[in-house]
């Protein structure tokens, strides 16, 4: 019989080969956007036809798939916080409509305690006893949280400036002008190069979205994804070890540079590395093989004919 720990096992490192490849995507595009702009000769765009129109496009692109990859990290954050497989809990048949989900999750204001558990982080009193190596480790734990903290802060905010786009985009009919000829005199975006207009009230063309576009805005981009990647590997990667080593929790490793400055003599370090001595990594956790069922040919029909 399948126990939790490998179904959970089995999901969140299927999930992490995702990850790559979306990632991997994003890093097309951001490399495309840029050499569309630099070498544009080497597109065959139409006479007439603006180059940043198409810059939008991929702008556009490059929005929904980072709004996709918040949704990940909210629906597997959740499921830690909780302490349910995120795919039993926010994905399988029955699930509640993950939209309004997604926006109370990063609304919210999480302790510290909280944290600890979607990032599955250990609270500093299961590693040591000592004062002197608690007090440092707690301010190291300290330091990730407010990390973490803030950094959802701005997933919040990212979502919420993208978010009527986004819907507009994932949507049939697309109401998003991507060469309006939008362009303020004054104000905070009088300096951006572009913009698209999306259109999300009763008369499409009043009081419209609007999302600037800049080469400095791609590279914020690309930031935002390389922090978002590396948060959502590090929860996972946790919660993995603290499966293989049967603890609640693991000592992080988004900031470890971080450690050896509050620890100059390496005694917190020392404490750490006997932490986990004491709890190796015993527990093997085993690959499922999917059940493929014979009536599989009655779904996807368009493939056989």
């Amino acid at each position: 019989m399948v126990n939790q720990a490998d179904i959970d096992y089995n999901m969140l490192t299927t999930y992490l080969g995702n990850l790559e490849s979306r990632v991997w995507l994003l890093r097309i595009d951001f490399d495309l956007i840029k050499d569309l702009l630099i070498k544009p000769e080497n597109y065959k765009i139409a006479p007439g036809e603006k180059i940043v129109t198409y810059a939008i496009a991929i702008q556009i692109n490059i929005i929904s798939k980072i709004m996709m990859l918040i949704e990940d990290f909210v629906v597997i954050a959740n499921s830690f916080l909780i302490g349910k497989n995120f795919y039993q809990n926010s994905l399988s048949p029955g699930s509640p409509d993950l939209g309004p989900f997604i926006r109370g999750f990063l609304e919210n204001d999480y302790s510290d305690d909280e944290i600890l558990s979607i990032m599955n982080w250990i609270d500093t009193k299961k590693v040591t006893t000592d004062n002197k190596i608690g007090m440092i480790l707690d301010k190291f734990l300290e330091n990730n949280i407010s990390y973490t903290r803030k950094f959802m802060k701005e997933l919040r905010m990212f979502r919420n400036s993208n978010h009527p786009l986004y819907r507009r985009f994932k949507h049939g009919g697309s109401p998003i002008n991507s060469d309006s000829g939008y362009k303020p005199s004054d104000g905070l975006l009088r300096d951006f190069e572009a913009f698209s207009l999306t259109s999300v009230g009763p008369d499409p063309f009043s009081d419209p979205h609007i999302i600037p576009f800049s080469m400095k805005i791609v590279d914020k981009y690309s930031d935002l994804v390389k922090n978002l990647k590396e948060i959502i590997n590090e929860m996972i990667r946790n919660r993995i070890e603290s499966l293989q080593r049967e603890i609640c929790g693991v000592v992080p490793n988004l900031n470890n540079s971080n450690l050896s400055s509050l620890d100059p003599d390496s005694i917190a370090s020392v404490a750490i590395q006997n932490f986990y001595d004491d709890h190796p990594l015993t527990r093997i956790l085993k690959p499922i093989t999917y059940n493929v069922r014979t009536n599989v040919y009655e779904k996807i029909p368009w493939y056989l004919e």
